[in-house]
């Protein structure tokens, strides 16, 4: 092990957090196109060494997806939708909050 590893010398961890996240975009035609997005984030606390009481284990999940046709070079409109959802007590993912993104950009010459 590393020589400034905690478990050598026997320390714990205050917190551990962790982020995944995966993106893939994918052009249907020259003028459409697709992105999806997952991203997880995850805090792991040891309680114990906290002074004031914490939550152990706290995280969360979001999804997004988003439409995009390009009538122009600089002109397009878009469709978002996105999910955020909350890890729970017992470690699943709770119900969050939902988002519609509606825009449309238009060059003027």
């Amino acid at each position: 092990m590393p020589p400034g590893c905690p478990h050598r010398t026997g320390r714990r961890r205050l917190f551990t957090a962790g982020v995944e996240r995966l993106r893939a975009t994918y052009n249907l035609t020259p003028r459409t196109a697709l992105r999806l997005v997952v991203q997880n984030v995850r805090t792991l606390r040891d309680p114990a060494l906290y002074v004031a009481p914490t939550i152990a284990v706290e995280g969360s999940l979001t999804l997004s997806a988003l439409f995009t046709y390009r009538w122009s070079w600089a002109s397009a409109a878009y469709l978002g939708l996105g999910d955020d959802r909350e890890v729970g007590s017992a470690g699943t993912f709770a119900p969050g909050h939902q988002q519609l993104l509606v825009k449309v950009q238009v060059a003027t010459p």
